[in-house]
């Protein structure tokens, strides 16, 4: 299968967000990741992004999993949606998601990606 596996989130003008900051940080404490909730302990590598938008300033927390999905699957991308917009791209939009994209993500990655492309051709197979 031809690989088309990046999703584009159309940004407009309507979603304006200025990216302050934005590097891989070493947590000195725990937090959670802002997509998919799970915890990042002391001294685990993360995404940390500071943004503002109109007046607000917005602090973001990728997990090294989430950064993985970020990196391998969009073009552009609205902080606090990666996984609904990936399930969306996937399950609605019929991205093709070939073997060599899905071979190199991490084991939590490939089996959350293996298990929507399952759904998509489960469909098929009736």
């Amino acid at each position: 299968m031809e690989c088309s596996c990046e999703i584009n989130c159309n940004l407009d003008d309507d979603y304006v967000e200025y990216i302050i900051e934005k590097y891989n940080h070493t947590a000195p404490r725990e937090r959670e990741c802002s997509e998919c909730k799970t915890q990042i302990y002391p001294g685990e590598e993360h995404l940390y992004l500071v943004s503002l938008n109109g007046d607000s300033i917005y602090r973001y927390r990728a997990c090294e999993d989430c950064e993985q999905l970020i990196n391998t699957f969009f073009h552009d991308w609205i902080v606090e949606q990666v996984m609904e917009r990936l399930k969306d791209g996937i399950l609605e939009e019929d991205i093709g998601v070939s073997e060599d994209c899905i071979s190199g993500l991490s084991p939590r990655n490939m089996e959350f990606v293996c298990k929507l492309v399952e759904e998509v051709w489960e469909p098929e197979q009736k």
